[in-house]
Formats: structure tokens, sequence, C-alpha cells
């Protein structure tokens, strides 16, 4: 199976959006080979951290650093010196990636930057423990308390919080709301996953197609990573492979996802079981683009364009559309 048979299926859905077009040549002069080099020096393995892209807060950005008083995780703010809404009681909460064994403060910097900038919203950005010392639910867990946090202690109501989560933070975001479900809790108004990892089994057709045709994996994933971060009982809880639950009731979703990348599947898998089941669901997918291209570089035009999809999503529409 290739990649364009795996999407064919989806093609007359009215959730989905499939642009066709040659990726732009900046993400193949300038994106992909960054990716790549990325990828050399920082492979996936226990212990690497992940230091994405740059680091640094533009002109008219208010940071504010915090710990999670449950977890003592850091928990980072990021808001324009000037809100460009401010009558918006609305924040995103953002769930950083990296298989579940990497990932670090500059990893939520860069995301979080790139969020506001296109969402124009203030995003909060929290870490998590990470494996193999740390193994599922302990993310989860510190996941939790960083919404806990953020609904409690600073008064931020569910129904205006949209999460994002990309990679392995669509998984602990998504299995968040799974676990909130289960326990009566209240959603969060959007959900938003950059090609989010929803089915931890890596079972799912494009896990195996896109083995080879995703840069970033190198022959995809093998079956033995889970045991880094949880135990192959655990991945068939949809609280881990999100992928496995019941979506009824679930807000809004957003998915985007490359046409080459193994975790392709997840997302047309799950918009399509979650639009069967009732939910508002909307998926982007782009030709020849790989896994989580927007942490490789936010510059790429693939990423203005999740950018604005996420601005019609939660009805901020770019000026002049």
């Amino acid at each position: 199976m290739t990649a364009s048979e795996i999407v064919q299926p989806f093609l007359d859905e009215p959730w989905l959006t499939y642009a066709s077009q040659e990726p732009s040549a900046y993400a193949v002069n300038i994106g992909l080979p960054a990716a790549l080099k990325r990828a050399e020096e920082y492979p996936m393995r226990p212990g690497v951290v992940l230091d994405c892209i740059d680091d640094s807060t533009p002109d008219g950005v208010v940071r504010h650093d915090g710990l999670v008083p449950a977890s003592g995780q850091a928990l980072f703010h990021y808001r324009p010196a000037e809100p460009k809404h401010p009558n918006d009681p609305r924040v995103v909460y953002y769930v950083h990636g990296g298989g579940f064994v990497r990932g670090n403060g500059q990893y939520c910097r860069a995301i979080a930057l790139w969020a506001l900038r296109e969402m124009e919203l203030p995003v909060y950005a929290t870490e998590y423990r990470l494996a193999p010392d740390h193994k599922w639910p302990a993310n989860l867990e510190d996941v939790q308390a960083g919404w806990d946090h953020l609904t409690g202690d600073l008064g931020v109501a569910p129904e205006n919080i949209i999460t994002l989560g990309d990679s392995a933070g669509a998984t602990l975001t998504a299995g968040l709301c799974m676990r909130f479900k289960r326990l009566g809790r209240p959603l969060p108004g959007w959900m938003a996953f950059l090609s989010g990892a929803l089915d931890c089994t890596f079972e799912l057709p494009a896990h195996k197609a896109n083995a080879f045709t995703d840069p970033l994996f190198k022959g995809g994933i093998s079956p033995d990573y889970v045991n880094l971060f949880a135990t192959k009982a655990e991945v068939m809880n949809p609280e881990l492979s999100p992928f496995r639950g019941d979506w009824t009731g679930f807000p809004p979703l957003y998915f985007a996802a490359g046409e080459s990348e193994v975790m392709l599947s997840d997302s047309l898998e799950t918009a399509s079981k979650a639009h069967r089941q009732g939910v508002d669901v909307r998926c982007h997918v782009f030709h020849g683009m790989w896994h989580d291209w927007v942490v490789n570089d936010r510059e790429i035009p693939e990423s203005y364009a999740i950018g604005a999809d996420l601005r019609r999503f939660i009805g901020l529409p770019r000026a002049g559309e």
C-alpha cells in the first residue's frame, strides 16, 4: 500500500482537505535538509532532549515561566505585549512531542511562538517527565496537573481552552480528554493535532506503508519502541492510544498530517472515526510532507497554511479572508 492509496478512501469525505500540489520550494530546499540534519543530531533514543529551531522570543511577546505546584514541571506562558483580541477569553494549552523520550523548554518555546503568531491568543506550554526514566502514565499525570493548574489556580474555563499537541503531544492531549470523558469532567472547547501519534500500537496502515517515505523515521517505528515508554498491554488503553477510544461528545477537532509521514493513518483513521461518532472534524493532508514539519521550521509555507486553518477552525480568520 502506498501513501496515496491510504488517502484515496477518504477523498470524498467532507472533513478532508487534501493539498495535492508538490511541496513548496522552501520546504524541499530548506525545511527538509534542516529537518534531516536535526534528526541526525538528535536520534530517537532515550535521554536525548530536543533543542529545536530558534528559541528566541521576538519583540512584542511577553513570556512568564512558572512551575505547576502538583507536578513541579515547568509551565511557560506566552502572550502578546499588546493583546490582539483583548476581549477573547480563550487560551492555547500546548503539549510538546518527542516520542515521550525527549523534548524540553526550547521545544515548547518553538511551537508556542508559532501558535502565538498564528492564533494571536495566549499560549501555555507545559513540560512533563520523560521516558524511559518515567514511563506512562507519568507524562499524562503531568499534563493533567498543568491543565488543573490552568483551570483551577489560574481560573481559565475549560470551554475557553484550545488544546494543541504535536506527535506524542497529541497522544497526551487526546489521552487527557479520554480520561476526562471517563471521569465526567469538562472537555476543552477545541482540540488540534499536528502529525498526531494517536495509536501507539503502531499497527495502522501508514506505520508500515510510509516507513521509508518519512525521512525522519528511516525504516519506521520498531514494535519494540513502545517498551521505552509503556507496556504493550497499556497501549490498548484509549488514554494512550486515543484512536481506540470513543470520541462521542468531543469538541471540534483539527488534524494536520503529511502524506509521506508514518503518522498519516493516525490522523485519517481517527478523524473518520470521530466524524462517524458525530464530532465536528477537519483534517488537512499535505502531499509530500514529512512528520511534524512545523517543529522543524515555522517559516515553511505549509506551516503558515496550518496556521490559517487553525484561525478558521477557532473563528479568527486572517485579515482579508
